[in-house]
This record gives structure tokens, sequence and C-alpha cells, in this order.
């Protein structure tokens, strides 16, 4: 990775901290699960914990903007 596409992944990504109820983080890890066993099946990387997260905020997200159209 070059210290540009570093600097800019320092701009463009953050940590975040919070709590979540015990079942979202079951179902958080079920998820990450059957990612991680897709990924193994097409013969892909393994998912990290951070990209699973990211596709279920960026999914839930873009539900909650499409039912507050409706």
């Amino acid at each position: 990775m070059s210290i540009d596409e570093e600097k800019r992944q320092l701009q463009t990504r953050i940590k975040i901290e919070g709590t979540v109820d015990k079942k979202v983080f079951e179902n958080f890890k079920h998820v990450l699960t059957l990612e991680t066993e897709k990924a193994e099946a097409e013969d892909r990387a393994e998912p990290s914990v951070s990209h699973v997260l990211e596709m279920l905020l960026r999914k839930g997200i873009k539900t909650y903007h499409n039912n507050r159209k409706t």
C-alpha cells in the first residue's frame, strides 16, 4: 500500500465504538459466518469483521432512506 493510499484511508475511514443488544450482536455474528462461508465456497478472501459491519450499515441506511420516501 502506498503512502498516499494510507493517507486517503485515514481520511475516509473512522473507528466507531458503541453498544448493541445481545440479539443484534448474535445476528451480526451469524451474518459474518454466512459471509465467511460464502467467500470460502467462492474461493475468495475471507471478509473482515469491519467489511461485514460496513456492508450491514450501508444496507441498513439504504433501507432506512427508502422507507422514509414512502
